[in-house]
């Protein structure tokens, strides 16, 4: 058993805010899982450290940096591994010819959205 540290206390993650605390960890790995993870890494053109903490991140946080809830069994109805693009963005398809919405007033209320985001993230960094 080999020990691993995976240290992102310097870090600065662009998802995050700038006056959030990181953390650094330690953990112990068999051989043969350092070495799949450093081939993984390698794979796609990724630091260790930067792979793993991917991993950690896409299993328990989502994209807005809060907890995850469990995934939703295939019976849901919710979106799923199994399910395609077309499938998965059939409701939100079928919300948008209800709502009566221009493409273009879409695509306004989209950048404005995105705008909001970025002016609040640039506030928080300052």
């Amino acid at each position: 058993m080999q020990t691993f540290v995976i240290d992102w206390a310097s870090k600065h993650h662009e998802n995050k805010p700038c006056n959030e605390i990181t953390m650094s960890i330690t953990i112990s790995l068999p051989p043969e899982t350092e070495e799949k993870l450093r081939a993984r890494a390698a794979q796609i053109g990724q630091s260790l450290d930067r792979y793993v903490q991917e991993l950690l991140e896409r299993e328990v946080l989502g994209s807005n940096g809060r907890q995850t809830p469990p995934p939703p069994s295939p019976d849901s109805g919710a979106p799923h591994a199994g399910m395609t693009f077309d499938e998965i963005l059939a409701p939100i398809r079928k919300e948008f010819e209800q709502s009566g919405m221009s493409e273009e007033e879409l695509d306004r209320l989209l950048q404005e959205s995105l705008d909001e985001v970025r002016s609040e993230r640039q506030r928080a960094c300052q």
